[in-house]
């Protein structure tokens, strides 16, 4: 089969990190390939020097259907190239209808200011039929569709605008790429087999399919070859008959993986199970189905698995921030998550430091001191006229406590660093009277120094005694700080790994399924 892309030498660097290292990767018309690895493999950054988003720092040779390109492309040139995209949010319009997502820029009209309605809806069903979308009328609104009917919707249209004819005619086209970036993460198993068919029907009508994924079981199900990126170099590309499972995670995770149990280091000891100062009774919300578990003081619990398992839910359930049912005890005080608020899991102990520090986490253009007073500042202005220098001298208290810099209380927080930004934020909290602290994603967008001493903060919080909830897709950080992970598969606890089972080797292959030892 032609190759619809060919790339050889890719290498990209963002500061003194080396994201890509002399990337090659080659799909074929009719071939649907999965690219997979780790967080931080580079599977994004290759596909964001496809899209245009970023120029890659050298490349020996780039060629689309057999013709050779300089990247990047603009968005117009990247089409008429034969390149199309997916990316995760879909780039759908809630208030369109399907045809008018399905065919807006390409519309058949007579002339130039009357398009033939009638006709249209003709076209778009008879491209709904061959993507498998029989039920979707093309009148629909697409805010009306489920999460498969939306992503197949978003693939047909890609790939119509990679052929605007492909559809309406029995020749297949002249062959393009298309690439599909994750978008089965938030699917649940029935709705991810339907999107998976649209992929084969896409390769079918000639095109090359490349689709970026953590699933495994996806590339087995629809795959006909993978390339596997670990620590930005190609680790192995080759037919999916050709590779087994766990042969896939060693190769993401750069270790040789033993059929069955895994093994684990012989030399700690499990620490004893903690009393519980904190319980998860039956949690349900958006993909978690009936999750318990318990967590006890001066213990670090981490909560992980594929993007889409479940677990980047925990967080905003459990603080009122996201309708859940179920319960949370709390210093013995037990709540109903339905209907619990922000409000009322502060005052009960509960503290949520989110992903995304900036725009949910804190007040960028305020300053350090000012970030550390809002949950006391109206206490200790009420107090007396000496609140602004407290305020302040509380704050230089965390500053040199947490070793953030530059070590002025004065400083606007958005013009720190990533991580100090972070240390901050978790230093804000201390002024409150929580007893869990629950964190997603603590060291997500810092860099390698920065991370040690955020973790070194988390690892602080529970030697004072606090229960901590580590939400986080780094398997690296959770096996740097936890005592204990639960790992997630398909909303609901896959694994429980504790003590010296605690390491990178096994949360990633029970994220991915495999059988590993526990205890």
């Amino acid at each position: 089969m032609a190759e619809v892309l060919s790339l050889e030498g890719v290498s990209k660097s963002f500061g003194g990190s080396r994201v890509l290292r002399d990337v090659n990767l080659r799909v074929r018309a009719g071939e649907v390939h999965a690219l997979v690895g780790e967080n931080g493999s580079g599977k994004s950054t290759l596909v964001k020097i496809l899209s245009g988003y970023h120029r890659a720092d050298s490349l020996s040779r780039a060629a689309i259907g057999g013709v050779e390109v300089r990247l990047p492309l603009s968005g117009a040139m990247a089409s008429r190239a034969g390149l199309g995209f997916v990316h995760q949010d879909l780039g759908l319009l809630d208030s369109g209808s399907v045809v008018e997502n399905l065919l807006l820029g390409r519309f058949h009209t007579r002339l130039a200011w009357r398009i033939p309605w009638s006709a249209e809806r003709r076209r778009t069903r008879q491209i709904l039929d061959q993507y498998g979308l029989g039920e979707v009328r093309p009148t629909d609104l697409v805010g009306s569709l489920g999460g498969a009917q939306r992503a197949m919707l978003a693939v047909a249209r890609a790939a119509l605008a990679l052929n605007r004819e492909a559809h309406a005619t029995s020749t297949p086209p002249a062959g393009g790429l298309l690439v599909v970036d994750e978008v089965t993460a938030y699917l649940p198993e029935d709705a991810v087999r339907r999107v998976l068919g649209t992929f084969r029907r896409t390769a079918d009508l000639g095109f090359g399919v490349l689709f970026v994924t953590h699933r495994l079981e996806e590339v087995f199900a629809a795959a006909d070859r993978v390339t596997v990126l670990r620590d930005g170099a190609v680790a192995r590309s080759c037919a999916v008959k050709e590779v087994a499972r766990n042969e896939l995670v060693g190769l993401m995770i750069g270790r040789v993986l033993d059929e069955g149990r895994l093994s684990v280091p012989p030399s700690a000891s499990p620490r004893p199970a903690p009393r519980a100062a904190v319980e998860v009774s039956e949690l349900s919300c958006d993909k978690v189905r009936g999750v318990s578990f318990a967590v006890g003081p001066g213990e670090v619990v981490g909560l992980t698995g594929l993007v889409g398992s479940g677990f980047e839910s925990i967080p905003y359930a459990i603080f009122g921030a996201m309708r859940a049912e179920g319960a949370l005890t709390v210093g013995g005080d037990r709540l109903r998550l339905p209907g619990l608020t922000p409000r009322r899991a502060l005052d009960a102990g509960v503290a949520l430091i989110p992903a995304g520090r900036l725009s949910r986490g804190a007040v960028g253009s305020a300053t350090v001191a000012e970030n550390m007073s809002l949950l006391t500042a109206a206490r200790l202005w009420r107090r007396s006229f000496r609140g602004p220098r407290e305020e302040v001298r509380r704050a230089v208290d965390m500053i040199e406590r947490f070793d953030i810099r530059p070590r002025s209380p004065n400083a606007e927080l958005a013009r720190l660093s990533g991580g100090n930004q972070q240390k901050a934020i978790i230093a804000k909290w201390l002024t409150s009277d929580a007893s869990l602290f629950v964190i997603h994603e603590p060291t997500q967008g810092v860099d390698v120094g920065a991370k040690g001493e955020i973790l070194r903060a988390i690892r602080s919080l529970a030697e004072i005694g606090k229960a901590i909830l580590v939400a986080s897709a780094d398997q690296v950080d959770l096996a740097r700080v936890c005592d204990r992970v639960l790992v997630f598969r398909d909303g609901g606890i896959h694994s429980e790994l504790t003590g010296p089972h605690v390491t990178e080797t096994n949360i990633t292959a029970a994220a991915h399924g495999l059988s590993v030892a526990t205890a």
